[in-house]
């Protein structure tokens, strides 16, 4: 599937060598509480009773009334790094990355030999829009060079003294997005040797040995990760990851009912499970799982309708389709993404006029990120074999937004092959490819297209690597209509 969310995502993050664009694990389900040290002398002494101050409000979940008091404390004593470094923390923790960035380095500027702030630093940096979003943030160049960054801050933190097993798990993620597992292996057996029991060093570890290609030894970390938290989603997702990945859909819906029996039925699990079915085919299952998700909230959630309007679509029930659409869009009038998703699926149930108005509401609704709004219409257009001509100018309108967007770029060769125009469709495909390496249906796009060409040696190696990165793929192409020859 891929739908207006599910673009922008990878399935396998580590193996795509963009660990550090997610969240980590153990950031997912609970806030970090805040962390009370003695202020250093000099600049801070004046302010220590509003970084206390606000250092309570944030335990009692006061957030608006620690961040007034930190600001208080930084226009105070503008040399006092506590006050800069506990501000980036709480906007760290309430995901404003930008403004987290920002203090976090004004932090470490006040305070050099603080390794918590280089730690805090580094983890901050791993997010892509933290310096703000820019065309680049996507591109491989601009991966490297933020694993580097967080790689450096990280070491700086460590260099420091602070050796624990979490900061040891966060530079082996780091390490791993530059391409260097062996040193990401060092770390996390370091973190592990340090603490046997961090289940998400024995993750990480295990999604490097499966870059590596050691599918065994990576399966056993996850499962010794399961063997040690049982209620913890980690393991079961990541071995999930890993089953699909390989092509064994079995072994990973009986990995995911596991963690569903023991993970406290965390949705994050029935979500995967309900992806693989649908990739499958099987619609019921998928179905099933996504609703189970809905009756489970404790309220009414728009990208929970959502993503169960998409599998009615691609099920082929448009009615129920749209009902839900219609739903998500209820909960969540001003989000964009709820009319661009519904928009795909007016597409596909040949409502075109109700999907172009759709379509131009999400631009209205968030024009900063026309570019993804834009390709999604050109997808929806192209796969549908609706109107080619609009779907060429909706991704040219992506491109003039964001140049360096390899889905926008997959989607104009997309076009251009279903168009007949294969060399267009090869130099595209080319450059979503040097955006994206792997991603599979690049690869595959440009085989077909080579193969439409004549260049039965390079076809035979693209199409080859396509089913390498994805298992799936001819099943996928073949829902658009397009086989291989």
């Amino acid at each position: 599937m891929r739908g207006y969310k599910g673009r922008i995502s990878s399935v396998w993050i580590l193996a795509a060598g963009l660990a550090l664009l997610g969240t980590p694990v153990w950031a997912q389900t609970a806030a970090p509480a805040p962390t009370v040290t003695r202020l250093p002398p000099g600049p801070c002494a004046p302010v220590e009773p509003l970084i206390g101050a606000g250092n309570l409000a944030w335990s009692d979940y006061d957030d608006d009334t620690a961040a007034t008091d930190f600001s208080r404390a930084i226009l105070q004593a503008p040399r006092c790094a506590s006050g800069w470094l506990r501000r980036a923390e709480l906007s760290h923790k309430n995901n404003d990355e930008v403004a987290a960035l920002a203090d976090a380095k004004v932090a470490v500027v006040m305070a050099p030999h603080n390794a918590e702030a280089y730690a805090l630093l580094g983890e901050i940096e791993k997010f892509p829009y933290a310096d703000g979003e820019t065309s680049a943030a996507f591109t491989k160049d601009a991966q490297q060079k933020r694993a580097q960054r967080v790689v450096a801050d990280l070491s700086h933190a460590i260099d420091l003294g602070l050796k624990d097993a979490r900061i040891l798990t966060l530079r082996a993620t780091a390490y791993a997005a530059t391409g260097d597992y062996d040193r990401a292996m060092a770390d996390c057996d370091r973190a592990i040797a340090l603490d046997p029991g961090k289940i998400e060093a024995l993750v990480t570890r295990g999604e490097i040995w499966f870059t590596k290609g050691d599918h065994d030894k990576a399966q056993a970390d996850f499962a010794r990760a399961r063997a040690i938290a049982p209620d913890d989603e980690s393991g079961y997702t990541s071995a999930a990851q890993a089953y699909e990945a390989a092509g064994d859909e079995a072994a990973a819906i009986a990995v995911l009912g596991e963690g569903i029996a023991h993970a406290n039925a965390d949705r994050a699990l029935y979500r995967m499970r309900a992806d693989i079915y649908q990739g499958m085919g099987d619609f019921s299952h998928a179905i099933a799982d996504r609703t189970a998700i809905i009756d489970a909230a404790p309220s009414p959630r728009s990208y929970d309708y959502q993503d169960r309007a998409e599998t009615y679509a691609e099920a082929g029930d448009f009615g129920r389709a749209l009902a839900d659409a219609d739903t998500a869009v209820k909960l969540a009038p001003k989000d964009a993404d709820t009319y661009a998703a519904r928009g795909e699926i007016e597409v596909k149930a040949g409502q075109a006029d109700a999907a172009a108005k759709d379509f131009d509401q999400a631009l209205a609704l968030d024009p900063k990120h026309s570019a993804y709004t834009d390709d999604a219409a050109c997808w929806a257009w192209a796969t549908a074999g609706v109107d080619f001509d609009r779907a060429l100018a909706d991704c040219n309108a992506a491109l003039a937004a964001k140049p360096k967007y390899s889905d926008a770029l997959d989607s104009r060769g997309f076009v251009h092959f279903r168009l007949g125009q294969y060399d267009a469709a090869i130099a595209d495909y080319t450059a979503a490819l040097a955006l994206a390496p792997k991603q599979a249906s690049s690869l595959f796009g440009r085989g077909l297209a080579e193969q439409k060409k004549g260049m039965t040696a390079e076809a035979t190696a693209d199409l080859a690597a396509a089913r390498a990165a994805d298992a799936r793929i001819d099943k996928t192409f073949k829902g658009y209509g397009i086989t291989a020859e």
